[in-house]
């Protein structure tokens, strides 16, 4: 599988030696009310699926959003292949699997402030309409 973006790697991305996703996310559980997070540009949703095993004793939910359908990852079921693959699950354990829609970022298909995490590693130097992106994360974050 081309394209294995880890969580790791999608946290040196955004911030060099860090764990910045986990941590955001740890910070928010502290709070003590469920969370919803999203992965804009999920590709084969290695790192998704990294998250969805290490919070998944939490009262978390995951989300992601990519552009295209494309192998291995064309709904939410192939997750657990992926999974399987990279070592993340073995074959007998099981999760609640992240909801996948594919469509333009640009118009998110989530309810105002209804998200409490979203990132994203690579796609977003890819998105023509960048302004309309970014207006659509703030639309879709709770407040703070």
């Amino acid at each position: 599988m081309p394209n294995d973006r880890s969580l790791s790697a999608i946290s040196h991305k955004l911030l060099k030696h860090s764990q910045i996703i986990e941590s955001t996310l740890s910070e928010l559980l502290s709070q003590g009310r469920p969370r919803r997070v999203l992965e804009v540009g999920f590709g084969q949703g290695r790192a998704l699926m990294e998250l969805a095993w290490r919070f998944r004793a939490k009262d978390v939910s995951f989300f992601g959003i990519d552009k295209t359908r494309q192998p291995p990852v064309e709904r939410s079921e192939d997750l657990l292949d992926v999974a399987r693959h990279y070592g993340i699950i073995k074959h007998h354990e099981r999760l609640t699997l992240p909801t996948l829609v594919f469509r333009d970022a640009t118009e998110l298909p989530y309810d105002d402030e209804s998200m409490d995490l979203v990132y994203s590693a690579i796609c977003i130097r890819f998105i023509e309409r960048k302004a309309e992106f970014l207006e659509e994360v703030c639309r879709v974050l709770t407040p703070g």
